[in-house]
Parts: structure tokens; C-alpha cells; sequence
């Protein structure tokens, strides 16, 4: 589901070019005379007209004050954003060529799931270290909920979760492997990926897909967390009470996060897909 707010404009053209260059949107769909651009998943229809409808606010928002900084530089506002204690928010206003108020902010408060499937496929990073604040049950179970989508082989739903909150046993799982496995020890919560062979064929190929499900939607809603393998191990297994013969894909911690990492640079797809004709 989503919707579009439309609004009609006399310099369609100029109009179309801000939306774009200056603000980041891009082009969602193209027709005579109206213009829908996305910027996230937010949808705004540009249509030409006699008229213009200008009375009206826009609001952008990002996810650090450095971004609304960034924006605040290249739309030439020399002001500078500014915190608001009543709303808790980071925020500059300008406008755009006709006139339409713009606002671009950064929420302090956390904030609920908000990205678009190409934003979280695109955002998600590796994150190593946690801020002290807890998860929230709610969140959790908004996180499980979406994780209960993942598929699995002929519908088996052979994997399961296993959330870790002892802090004793999250201290001793991040010193099995020395550095690859600190971060478990540097977050509150910790989530192992399992699956039962009794219900599948394909354990591995189950938990995988469960494990991939599970840190994409640890993204969608603003967490962060971290692939950690090799820990399919006996000792694991007796600490968290699961069966020997069940396979652990890897554990991830989760929690809100120190920092936002920026995307990187990637290879394009040209360079690693294969078209056999």
C-alpha cells in the first residue's frame, strides 16, 4: 500500500529539475504533463498547470544532523539547521522555485520502520558496536513478525530464533572465536538462527535464508547487528538449551547503534551478472 500527494505547478519543467538534482528524489513514473518522483518511500506527483498550488510544506527527512547539514550546504543555507526541543527534531526550512515551503530534519527520537525495500537492501551494514539502550519487546516482536515471511524448503519452517539475553552466556560466546565474535559481548541482546533437521532437508539452506530475513528486518526497523558464523558448536548448544543435532547458522547481536555507516562504494552489476542466452 502506499499514496501520492499531488500538486499542480506553472513551471513543471524548473519544478521537476529541483526535485531531482537538489533534493535527491528520482523519477518513479512519467506521464503527459505529471511527474511522480520517490524520495524514499515517500511519493510526490508534480503536475503542469495554469496554476500552482504553493501553500503547502514538504518535509524531508534524513537520518543523522550530518545529513541535514550536507543538505542545508548544497541547497545554499547559510543559516544552518537547528535543534527544535519541542519536537525533538534537527531541522532547516527553505523553499523551492515556486515558492512551496521545504523542510528538511532529522528525527532525534527513535523512530518505527519507515525505509523502502530498496532503501533496506541498499542500508544494510555490519554494525560492531551498541549503545546501552535496550530493545524493546514491541520492536522484537514487530522484528519477528516480519521474519516469519522467510521461505524455507517445501514450507517446512524448520528455522526458529533464539534470543539471548543472559549476560554471562553473551560474555562467553564473544570470547570463542577472539575478535570475530566481540561485538556479541558488546550488546545487550544476541539472536542465534537455528533449524531442525527433522523437518527439513535442507538445514542449511533454511536457517540462511532465515538469518538473511532476520537481519533485514533488523534494518527496517532502525537496529543494528552483525553476521557472526562458525558457531555451530556443542558447548553453544548446551548453553542455550539446543538440541546437538539442530544446526546454528550464526548469531548476531542487536541493539541501536553508535554510529550510521555510509554506503559504499560497490561494483556494478554489469561486473557480476552472467546472461547465458
Amino acid at each position: 500500500m502506499g499514496g501520492v500527494v499531488f500538486f499542480k505547478t506553472t513551471i513543471f519543467g524548473a519544478l521537476r529539475e529541483f526535485y531531482i538534482s537538489k533534493l535527491g528524489c528520482e523519477v518513479w513514473l512519467e506521464q503527459p504533463g505529471i511527474c511522480i518522483v520517490k524520495h524514499g518511500n515517500q511519493l510526490i506527483g508534480i503536475c503542469k498547470s495554469n496554476k500552482a498550488d504553493a501553500d503547502m510544506l514538504l518535509t524531508f527527512f534524513y537520518e543523522t544532523r550530518d545529513e541535514v547539514d550536507r543538505k542545508a550546504i548544497e541547497l545554499g543555507y547559510s543559516e544552518g539547521a537547528k535543534y527544535n526541543p519541542d519536537y525533538n527534531i534537527y531541522h532547516f526550512y527553505t523553499n523551492d522555485p515556486e515558492g512551496r515551503r521545504i523542510e528538511i530534519q532529522a528525527f532525534e527520537d527513535k523512530i518505527n520502520p519507515y525505509k523502502s525495500g530498496s532503501e533496506i537492501l541498499k542500508q544494510r551494514r555490519s554494525y560492531r558496536e551498541f549503545t546501552d539502550q535496550e530493545v524493546g519487546q514491541e520492536t522484537l516482536s514487530r522484528i519477528f513478525d516480519e521474519c516469519r515471511y522467510s521461505p524455507t524448503s517445501r514450507n517446512s519452517e524448520s528455522y526458529y530464533y533464539v534470543v539471548i539475553t543472559n549476560q554471562e552466556y553473551l560474555a562467553k560466546i564473544a570470547k570463542i572465536r577472539d575478535g570475530a565474535t566481540v561485538p556479541i559481548g558488546r550488546a545487550k541482546m544476541a539472536i542465534a538462527v537455528c533449524s531442525d533437521p527433522e523437518k527439513t532437508k535442507r538445514v542449511q539452506a533454511d536457517a540462511d535464508i532465515a538469518a538473511t530475513y532476520l537481519l533485514l528486518a533488523i534494518e527496517n526497523n532502525n537496529l543494528g547487528g552483525c553476521w557472526i558464523t562458525d558457531l555451530d558448536r556443542t558447548e553453544i548448544k548446551e548453553m542455550l538449551e539446543i538440541p546437538q543435532n539442530h544446526y546454528i547458522c550464526m548469531i548476531t547481536p542487536i541493539g541501536y547503534t553508535t554510529e550510521i555507516k555510509p554506503v559504499p562504494e560497490r561494483r556494478e552489476s554489469i561486473d557480476f551478472v552472467k546472461y547465458v542466452k
